[in-house]
């Protein structure tokens, strides 16, 4: 019906919510690929889970880690691998390799975008190469 009546879809993906697990990363892909092939899309955005401090998800990651609380500067990648070692159990194995596939997933995801790019808050590949700012 949307191709019918000329409607294209936006797309938001989070990864690495709480249960996130090796198949529901490829579940997602496969829907999002499924969307692309139809020819539905205008735009895919996705985004590695970030914990923003007073969200349910830094609250639920203090209880298990409150050192976290006493800091003034959250180190990003460091709680999203604290995340994923307490929340994500099937990429907790190894929580570096379960963050990395993350950003892979994430990357792929933007490659299926045919349209323009926005970041939500994670800077894929995509987006450092049509970036006009330099990205450290």
């Amino acid at each position: 019906m949307c191709n019918e009546h000329g409607i294209k879809l936006q797309a938001g993906f989070v990864l690495g919510c709480a249960g996130e697990t090796i198949t529901s990363l490829f579940n997602t892909y496969s829907f999002a690929l499924e969307l692309y092939e139809k020819n539905l899309l205008e735009r895919i955005n996705s985004a590695v889970l970030f914990i923003v401090p007073g969200s349910p998800s830094y609250n639920m990651l203090c209880k298990k880690e409150p050192w976290i609380l006493e800091l003034d500067l959250l180190p990003t990648e460091e709680l999203q691998w604290y995340w994923i070692k307490h929340f994500c159990p099937d990429l907790a194995e190894n929580p570096s390799k379960g963050l990395e596939r993350l950003y892979h997933f994430a990357n792929k995801f933007d490659e299926l975008s045919p349209g323009p790019h926005s970041s939500m808050g994670y800077l894929s590949e995509r987006l450092k190469k049509e970036s006009p700012i330099e990205v450290d």
